[in-house]
Formats: structure tokens, C-alpha cells, sequence
């Protein structure tokens, strides 16, 4: 098939959505799927131009969910319309593009219509929380009217849930690539003393990796990690992310007096993500809002470390409390706290989570069980 991969986001940054898109198209291109981008995300043009994809940026507009992307919306989407028409035109003409995977809201409102006219097949992949600004978009009956005719994945059986006034919805598991996440020897201090500059024998590190948002929920984990290392000063918490919290994180670390024992890094490359992963002694993923899958969760389950989540992840659906993983109430210290007292005072039970949680991840979030399933729907959709 010839799959177009299309993204027009509100901002462009290298997280989980991100991700999801550069293995799935990497995958499709293993098993001789021609895969194509359009769009004006810049980080997914650079990761998957350097991959060999034929890339290409275009105009689409402002990704309407905010008041000042809808007014300016208004006047100009006819001009998006013709630039998608023209685009697509030119792509199905030179490249027999069939099918079309669309993510934001833009190309969902404006190319569908397009790419159905042309007798392309079309998906729309949802990685969003499901908030006002869709339920509340004076445009939501353009995104209803054309869901009819596509196919809609959602990425966890939660998120689903979120959009079960829509037909022609699949639930299809995020996946990892096993091969690139899995345990590996780290000298730990090592690590920890060439990235965070800090170099304590026997310490016991929690790790998160998420972005500096509000619904991350990471001001729950520094209240938690308070009260942690009160009762277990021989720890540290640390924190891989980005983004506009960072100060008022920063301020509520300088307000328990932490700042010697809670490390931020801003970013990590990849490598030295998987690394991280294999360093730390339990990772927590903290969310506080509806997290539609949790991606890094998975990641840390395939390097063997032992999880916890809260019950608004997506992951949470897939995990067996005090199985696999702990599940705990999002926006909960106390609970959090207790979690993680729990996995650093009850070793076998730790022992335990982290090898199932390894072997949960070797049947559920595969990449190739993840691209079976998508290989299911843009098969049936094209012998339609």
C-alpha cells in the first residue's frame, strides 16, 4: 500500500504521539508498505526524513483547539481546503497514494472530504485526551459528519470510552519496538554521575519521563517523594521532560527543600533514555488526567523495572494491580507515597511486578502485534 501520514500539530515536540507514528511508519516499511509525510509537524519531518521517508512540509493552519485557532480558522480555511486539495492532488497523482492516516484536527475537518472524492481510504488515529476542545468545537459536526466514512483508532480501551458517541472505532494497543527497550547491564552510578552529575553509592532512584504539563500529574510525585524520603533518606527522585511547569515544579522542590535530592534533565537522547530506564530502581508515571496510553510506561515495563501507574493511564487497562504493576488513584500523594514504599520495602514483590510487567509487554505492546492490527484495517478498508 501507499499510506500518506499527515500531521498538522498545535506545537511539535518529541514525545509519545511522536513516537507512536516514527515506529508504526518504520514497521509499514519492513513489510513493504510505501510510506509518505505531509505535514507541518517539524520533528516528525526531521525523525522520519532521516529515516529515508519522503517528507515534505506543508500549510495546514493552526490546529484548531484554542478560541484564537478557531477564529483565525474561520477565515482561513477555504485557503486550506484548496492547499489540501492541491497537495493531496499532486501525491495521489505522482505517488498513487490509497490510503491516508490523518492525526490532528485540521486535516480530519478538511482532507478527508478530499481524500475521499479521490478514493483514498482514510484513518484517523486519536492520541489526544478528549477534552473541551473537541467536545465544545463549533466544528465538531464537520469531525462527526466525516467520521462516518473512516476508520478512528483510539490507543487504549479508556480512551475509547472517551469516544464512544462515534462509529467505526478500534482500540489498537500502542506498541514498543522490544528489540530497542529491553534490559541492559548499567553501571549506575556512572550513569547517574555523567547525566544528573550526582554520584552516591546504594541510592535508590525513582524516575518518571513525561512532559512538564499540568496533567502529568509530576507535582503529586514531588509531594509524595517528600514525604518518601523522610522515612528513606538513601533515595532520589528524577525527573526527564520538558515544558512550561518547569518552574513551578522547580519552586515546589525549593519549597520541601529538595533541591539535593530531586534531579531534572530536560532532555535525554535516545540511548541514553533506554539507559535511564535500566538505571533507575522503579519508574512512576503519574498522571493526573486522562493519559491516553502512557507510552514510557511500557518502556520502563520492557527494560524490567517495576511500574506504577495512575488508574487515568490508558497502560492501566493492560495491568493487573500488584501483578504487573501498581495502580493507583491519580491525584492521590499519600497513595503514590505508599506505592512506593511498597515497591522499595517488599523486594520479591517488586522482583516480581518487574518480571511480569517484562513478560506483559512481550504480549501486548509488541510493534509487530501493533501493525498487525493496523495492517487488518488498511487491508479491509482497501478491499472495500
Amino acid at each position: 500500500m501507499q499510506i500518506l501520514i499527515t500531521r498538522f500539530p498545535y506545537e511539535s515536540q518529541l514525545s509519545g504521539e511522536e513516537w507512536h507514528t516514527i515506529r508504526l511508519a518504520s514497521e509499514l516499511k519492513k513489510r513493504k508498505h510505501k510510506i509518505f509525510f505531509a505535514g507541518s509537524c517539524d520533528i516528525l519531518h526531521s525523525e522520519l526524513k532521516k529515516r529515508g521517508f519522503i517528507s515534505k512540509k506543508i500549510w495546514g493552519g493552526t490546529s484548531v483547539v484554542s478560541k484564537k485557532a478557531i477564529i483565525k480558522f474561520f477565515f482561513t480555511a477555504p485557503f486550506i481546503f484548496i492547499n489540501f486539495a492541491l497537495k493531496l492532488y499532486s501525491l495521489k497523482k505522482k505517488h498513487n497514494i490509497n490510503v491516508v492516516y490523518m492525526q490532528s484536527l485540521n486535516e480530519k475537518l478538511l482532507m478527508t472530504p478530499i481524500a475521499l472524492i479521490m478514493k483514498m481510504n482514510v484513518i484517523w488515529v486519536e492520541h489526544a485526551r478528549i477534552g473541551r476542545w473537541l467536545t465544545l468545537n463549533p466544528y465538531l459536526f464537520l469531525y462527526k459528519l466525516w467520521s462516518k466514512y473512516v476508520t478512528i483508532v483510539s490507543v487504549s480501551h479508556q480512551h475509547t470510552g472517551q469516544l464512544k458517541w462515534l462509529k467505526n472505532i478500534k482500540t489498537i494497543v500502542n506498541g514498543i519496538d522490544l528489540q530497542e527497550f529491553k534490559p541492559l547491564r548499567i553501571d549506575k552510578n556512572r550513569f547517574f554521575q555523567k547525566n544528573f552529575k550526582f554520584l552516591k553509592n546504594d541510592e535508590y532512584i525513582i524516575g518518571t519521563v513525561a512532559r512538564l504539563y499540568p496533567d502529568k500529574g509530576l507535582k503529586y510525585l514531588i509531594n509524595s517523594f517528600n514525604d518518601f524520603q523522610k522515612t528513606h533518606p538513601q533515595s532520589r527522585l528524577t525527573i526527564v521532560g520538558i515544558g512550561p511547569e518547569e518552574e513551578n515544579l522547580r519552586l515546589l522542590v525549593n519549597k520541601h527543600g529538595l533541591q539535593e535530592k530531586i534531579a531534572f534533565l530536560l532532555e535525554l537522547p535516545r540511548q541514553d533514555i533506554i539507559e535511564y530506564y535500566n538505571a533507575i530502581d522503579c519508574f512512576v508515571l503519574p498522571s493526573a488526567m486522562l493519559d491516553p496510553f502512557g507510552l514510557v510506561a511500557a518502556e520502563a515495563m520492557a527494560c524490567k523495572k517495576p511500574v506504577i501507574v495512575t488508574e487515568v493511564c490508558g497502560i492501566s487497562d493492560q495491568i493487573k494491580n500488584k501483578v504487573n504493576g501498581l495502580v493507583i488513584p491519580a491525584r492521590d500523594s499519600n497513595a503514590l507515597t505508599n506505592a512506593i514504599k511498597e515497591i522499595y520495602e517488599k523486594h520479591e514483590l517488586s522482583l516480581k511486578i518487574a518480571i511480569n510487567g517484562f513478560n506483559l509487554c512481550r504480549e501486548k505492546f509488541s510493534i509487530q502485534r501493533m501493525v498487525d492490527e493496523y495492517e487488518i484495517i488498511i487491508k479491509s478498508r482497501s478491499n472495500k
